[in-house]
C-alpha cells in the first residue's frame, strides 16, 4: 500500500526463490530492516536473509514502527 520514503519493496515470493536480484551486491555486514504489514513476513524473510550470511538483520515490523525508528537515527 505504501512504504518508508527510501524503503526498497521487495515481494516475500523473491525470498522464496532465493537471494532477491535487489540485495545479491548488498555487503553482507550492512544494515538491513525489514517490514510489512504485521511483522510476520519479514521475520520470515530475515530468518532466509541469514541462511545467506547477512548478519545486521532489524525487524521494524511495520512502516509506522520504522519511521519512527528513522527519526531516532
Amino acid at each position: 500500500m505504501s512504504h518508508v520514503p527510501g524503503a526498497v519493496n521487495i515481494s516475500s515470493m523473491k525470498f522464496m526463490r532465493g537471494l532477491p536480484t535487489e540485495l545479491v551486491d548488498t555487503p553482507k555486514d550492512q544494515p538491513i530492516i525489514m517490514y510489512c504489514r504485521s511483522g510476520q513476513r519479514s521475520n520470515t524473510c530475515i530468518q532466509m536473509l541469514k541462511m545467506h550470511g547477512f548478519t545486521d538483520l532489524t525487524n521494524g515490523i511495520n512502516e509506522h514502527h520504522v519511521a519512527k525508528m528513522l527519526v531516532t537515527l
